[in-house]
């Protein structure tokens, strides 16, 4: 297998079997994408809750809700988790990306990478490129402060539904998944097989959108 020497320029097949090799090596994988079972033990926790990450605002309600978190507090949290997600967490995610792709990618490059990603979550449509007029020079790429004010302008003007956003996520996924080798695959399921089993997940990739 032949792994390409530009971190920056990876593909998604290319990573799959990155994480298959690793394992295969015996190597640990980054917590990002390693099996839950390999970091928690869940088996061995007497959890009354599971909260995923796919349905991380929905279910964290739910759980408050049942352990009778009181109703102020609740409305507070519950704002933060759907009507200002947007700004309490885009700004962090940016810095975040800033402070470890700028040490790999020159600021263009570094702004056209997050900006695709938010497009794979579902914040910006998947139709509307990076605004490049907006950053007259490469000092306004590398600018933090103001790749974030023209991300939270573009999802401000071109909102999304929660339904058009699930929809848009869901093409990725799909189209992701649609060439990757069929063997690759299978060992990706033997990996992750006791994850997809306690955790209810589909064992077959997406197929539809």
């Amino acid at each position: 297998m032949v792994y390409r020497k530009c971190p920056t320029n990876v593909t998604f097949q290319e990573f799959l079997q990155f994480v298959v090799q690793s394992v295969k090596l015996g190597q640990t994988l980054d917590r990002h994408y390693a099996p839950i079972v390999s970091m928690c033990l869940p088996c061995q926790v007497n959890a009354k809750y599971l909260v995923k990450q796919e349905t991380f605002a929905a279910d964290t309600v739910s759980v408050l809700e049942d352990i009778g978190v009181e109703q102020n507090k609740l409305e507070v949290i519950t704002s933060a988790l759907h009507e200002n997600r947007i700004e309490n967490t885009i700004p962090g995610i940016v810095k975040t990306a800033y402070g470890r792709l700028r040490k790999i990618m020159n600021g263009s490059k570094m702004a056209e990478t997050i900006w695709k990603s938010f497009q794979i979550q579902g914040y910006i449509p998947d139709a509307v490129d990076l605004p490049e007029p907006r950053f007259q020079s490469e000092d306004d790429y590398k600018n933090c402060k103001y790749f974030i004010d023209v991300v939270m302008e573009t999802i401000k003007t071109h909102k999304m539904t929660s339904e058009k956003s699930k929809r848009q996520r869901q093409k990725v996924l799909v189209n992701a998944y649609r060439n990757i080798d069929r063997s690759l695959l299978d060992h990706l399921k033997e990996i992750y097989e006791i994850d997809i089993t306690m955790f209810g997940y589909k064992e077959l990739p997406p197929d539809e959108y």
